[in-house]
């Protein structure tokens, strides 16, 4: 694995506030997917603009693609497991390359969602029920864990990646979709209750070299947006004088033009052109080992290779 080119940035230090297993709450982590992450149909991100996560969505379909198919030759006796799985969108992807895929839901609405999603894959097994939970003793050779990590301690880490190995076929492949920092760990919690951790790829490597586990790869797998769309998603400054002469209405009328111009620059995402440039400026930087750095975090798969041994 070459070395990743880091773009430093100033960065915040957080320190860790780790409660038991899971960080946030387990009732309360399901509760908000059940409510919030009904609406990422499109993206695992809820909360985006509809053009934005169609692009997303489109490049990292693209870019799971290109990791599967590369270790993956013969899927006539490949199991899968997406931990974590959501309404599918990964599970889908991995149903081309596998003879079974399990997957794995533990918030209600969004498993009774992904059941209608993926009713034509007969090679998909769902169950709605948390890692913890699953008792099976099947093996698998390809794993993707998306938006799942985030929200564990490292005790609560090192109860999956125990679990998870005595799951794993020598040789399987592990791709994990979470945020990486620069450097050290940012803590993304509002308070005591509510935490989540963003971590560095130097704590990964040290991490998972106790499970036999190693990184092969780290690559951004989504555009970075906000860089190229800075001046359409930041507000526009207004002087005192301005906001003093400006009525409500007029205020009113202005924040809809923007937000309507915002709307129209954004829907180019969705156009196939400019999607598939995103998708190869990704697997250029993916060639080249950069990560974007701007805005302290990134969207990054983590390719990863269990060694038995």
């Amino acid at each position: 694995m070459k070395p990743v080119n880091w773009k430093l940035t100033k960065f915040l230090w957080y320190q860790p506030i780790m409660r038991g297993y899971f960080v946030t709450d387990k009732t309360r982590v399901i509760k908000f997917w059940n409510t919030m992450g009904i609406n990422a149909a499109n993206s695992s991100s809820y909360f985006k603009h509809r053009s934005v996560a169609v692009c997303d969505n489109y490049c990292e379909t693209r870019l799971l693609e290109d990791v599967l198919s590369f270790n993956i030759s013969d899927k006539s006796d490949v199991f899968s497991l997406d931990l974590g799985s959501g309404l599918g969108r990964f599970t889908r992807i991995l149903s081309k390359y596998s003879s079974n895929v399990t997957s794995i839901e533990p918030a209600e609405n969004l498993y009774n969602e992904q059941k209608k999603l993926l009713y034509d894959l007969d090679n998909v097994s769902m169950h709605q029920l948390d890692f913890e939970s699953y008792n099976d003793s099947k093996k698998f050779d390809a794993v993707v864990i998306s938006g799942v990590l985030l929200y564990y301690s490292e005790d609560g880490l090192r109860r999956i990646f125990g679990k998870l190995k005595s799951h794993m076929n020598p040789g399987c492949v592990v791709v994990v979709r979470d945020f990486i920092t620069p450097k050290g760990i940012m803590n993304t919690g509002i308070d005591a209750d509510d935490q989540s951790y963003f971590r560095d790829i130097a704590y990964w490597k040290q991490f998972l070299q106790d499970y036999n586990i190693s990184i092969e790869e780290v690559f951004q797998c989504r555009p970075s947006y906000l860089s190229r769309f800075k001046g359409l998603l930041k507000p526009k400054k207004m002087s005192t004088k301005d906001q003093v002469r400006d009525s409500p209405t007029s205020r009113e009328v202005n924040g809809f033009i923007s937000l309507v111009k915002k709307s129209y620059a954004l829907r180019v995402l969705e156009l196939p052109p400019v999607r598939w440039v995103l998708y190869r400026r990704l697997r250029s930087a993916r060639r080249r080992c950069r990560i974007d750095f701007t805005f302290d975090t990134q969207n990054v798969f983590m390719v990863l290779k269990f060694d038995c041994f």
